[in-house]
């Protein structure tokens, strides 16, 4: 693709930016590139299906229905907007001599300046109000989509990046390979898709992981876990996943309940498991406390995300805060407590200067009198 003059007659200067690196590679479907559209004259990014996956219908289903998703989605300033496709590039290549070629499914879409990623990985770089602004703005990304009935179910700090407007970070979703609409199938006609787990584990809700990943009635509520993971890892040094597997029970009570949800095949009698066999577990289940070992929120405003933070990512998705504007509230509450404190340091050092200024005056005022009055002496006892 690197030494491709021009793809589909408008897609220039091709440079694969997700896989460069010996062992380091984003995503796990696609291959993506930078390249610049010759037609509105922008850079943009080329999302191709990876040639490894042509044998795995799942991954291909998922590949395929993103455009579709982001078409609903057109329009929507915080995610993606598809360019071009979905289409197909024939892949040439000589095997022992033999010309041969596969169709390869790849789409365009915006391409985003911002890197989002340092905000969560690099944590003692920012001041505690920036990361709360960050925060925002993925809260406000991710309603974007839900208020459209689309759950991403993959969210975590590298499938989020930005741009500039008028000075302001402007926060956007990307890579949206595992989300779904309400009214979406499933992916595959598998029987077995429903206990598939989807997403990062890192960030993962229970429900995602012990087999009801692929119900739609639990898609929104995922995606909010994931948000309150990332809650914790603007403040927190640990990976949010490490601390919350420190609670021994966590894991065990995966192991239960997915060996209980293989049992059943309905969404309803997993839903009626869950509730049931949820309960010796609840009060040993509590997620990790958001001011963990090396944290970095400012004393002000721990009460808030504390409180935030646990209502977010509750294990059982049925006592999760689902109301998104109650986030951006709490989040806002906090984001004004810090303000109104750098407000408060700002004018205490105002007048501090000030003060000091007045001192200086009066300082320099004595002073004049001071050798005005010597040189009077002199001048009288001359006389």
């Amino acid at each position: 693709m690197e030494e491709l003059a021009v793809l589909d007659g408008r897609f220039s200067d091709i440079e694969c930016i997700n896989c460069h690196d010996v062992g380091v590679r984003k995503g796990v479907t696609a291959l993506v590139f930078s390249a610049f559209d010759t037609v509105e004259e922008e850079k943009v990014a080329i999302k191709f299906l990876d040639p490894d996956l042509l044998g795995d219908s799942y991954r291909q289903a998922v590949f395929e229905r993103e455009p579709v998703i982001l078409k609903l989605l057109n329009g929507k300033k915080r995610c993606l907007a598809i360019v071009h496709g979905p289409s197909k590039f024939d892949w040439a290549f000589d095997v022992a001599g033999n010309l041969s070629s596969l169709p390869i499914k790849f789409f365009v879409t915006n391409w985003l300046d911002i890197d989002v990623e340092p905000y969560f990985v690099c944590q003692d770089k920012y001041d505690a109000l920036e990361k709360l602004n960050v925060f925002r703005n993925t809260v406000l990304a991710t309603a974007s989509f839900h208020s459209e009935g689309i759950s991403h179910r993959d969210l975590k700090s590298d499938n989020f990046r930005g741009f500039d407007e008028d000075g302001n970070l402007v926060v956007v979703v990307i890579d949206f390979g595992t989300a779904a609409h309400y009214d979406m199938p499933p992916a595959t006609s598998s029987s077995d898709y429903p206990d598939m787990s989807v997403g990062a584990p890192a960030f993962s809700a229970p429900e995602s992981l012990i087999g009801l990943a692929g119900y739609r009635n639990v898609g929104k509520s995922t995606d909010i876990y994931a948000l309150g993971a990332l809650l914790y890892q603007l403040f927190n040094p640990e990976i949010f996943a490490i601390a919350r597997e420190k609670n021994v029970h966590f894991l065990q009570s995966l192991t239960f309940l997915k060996a209980k949800m293989a049992s059943v095949k309905s969404f309803e009698e997993k839903e009626e498991l869950w509730a049931s066999e949820l309960k010796p577990f609840k009060y040993i289940l509590e997620p990790p406390k958001i001011e963990g070992n090396g944290h970095s929120i400012p004393s002000s405003i721990i009460n808030i995300l504390d409180t935030l933070h646990r209502n977010m990512t509750v294990f059982d998705y049925n006592l999760r805060l689902s109301d998104l504007d109650t986030v951006l509230k709490k989040v806002d509450s906090a984001i004004r407590v810090l303000t109104n404190q750098k407000l408060d340091r700002q004018r205490a050092h105002k007048r501090k200067v000030m003060r000091e200024h007045r001192i200086n005056k009066l300082c320099l005022k004595e002073k004049k009198l001071t050798d005005y009055l010597a040189l009077k002496n002199r001048l009288e006892s001359k006389c």
